[in-house]
Formats: structure tokens, sequence, C-alpha cells
């Protein structure tokens, strides 16, 4: 799961081709290419959040990431929401975007 979020009030066009199956060229490895380009987006990937050195499970703390192959549970979600709710406030807590926030109405 990785977000991309963009701190332009209007995104440009984007067209970019991928060649995925390429050896080396992971999704990842992709979007920060795109990054390149494009600075004004935002990469958010809560992998370590999910993951420890060794590996990626199912469960944290004895409760479930999951609701399926790739959904998040609820509890998935509480997991992720300190490390999303930073990435946002420290990329988009200006008064540029403050005049179009909807938090608090």
């Amino acid at each position: 799961m990785v977000i991309l979020l963009c701190k332009e009030s209007t995104m440009p066009e984007l067209t970019y081709e991928l060649n995925v199956g390429i050896t080396g060229r992971t999704p990842m490895n992709i979007l920060f290419k795109i990054k390149e380009n494009f600075p004004h987006i935002v990469i958010w990937d809560p992998i370590d959040d999910l993951c420890n050195a060794e590996s990626c499970d199912v469960y944290k703390d004895g409760k479930p990431l999951f609701f399926d192959a790739d959904h998040l549970s609820g509890y998935g979600n509480e997991v992720l929401k300190s490390s999303f709710s930073n990435m946002i406030f420290q990329n988009f807590n200006t008064s540029e975007y403050a005049e179009n926030s909807m938090v608090g109405n």
C-alpha cells in the first residue's frame, strides 16, 4: 500500500510508461523515479509500520492487521493512523492548504 498525494492544487497530467516486468524495477523504485520528475508528489509507504526487519506478519500484538488478502482491518487502520496523520501534517499543514481543509468543519 502506497499513497501518492500531490502538493499542488491542480495535478499536472501525469503520463509515465511503466516497465514493471524489468528486473530490479520494483513498484517503489518506479514511484521514486516518478517523484524525480514530479517533486511535488508525496509518497507515503507504511511498510515500516506493518513489518519488522525479518517479515511482514498478518498479526500485530495478537490482532489481525488485514481484513482479507489486501485490505486493512480496523486494527490495521489504527496501527497506521499516526504515521498517516504525521505525513499529512508534515506535508500539507500550511496556510495554502488550510483554506481547503475540511478538518474541524
